[in-house]
């Protein structure tokens, strides 16, 4: 249950690639506690030196208070074919 009380500031963005890096970017830069997780380090290495984005690295036992989804669900290979994989085990994580 959320506490109404508690204000809600700290926000994990999972998936830093072409969606999830400027919507971490824009919560941040609204002063809100930014995090980011992905399954590329480099992508979260590129996320904290360019915009200040700080590494989750086991969002699961961390206290989140807002957490954006943005993984592919798609193939890479082919735009059009579904893949759930990605959402899957970001759902097993939280």
């Amino acid at each position: 249950m959320v506490d109404v009380e508690k204000p809600l500031n700290k926000v994990l963005s999972i998936g830093l690639g072409r969606l999830g890096l400027p919507a971490a970017k824009h919560v941040k830069q609204r002063g809100f506690d930014s995090y980011g997780y992905d399954i590329d380090r480099k992508a979260m290495e590129y996320a904290e030196k360019t915009a200040g984005i700080r590494q989750a690295v086991d969002f699961g036992s961390e206290d989140f208070d807002v957490f954006i989804i943005c993984v592919s669900t798609h193939k890479p290979e082919d735009m059009f074919s579904s893949q759930i994989d990605g959402i899957l085990t970001v759902a097993d994580k939280i």
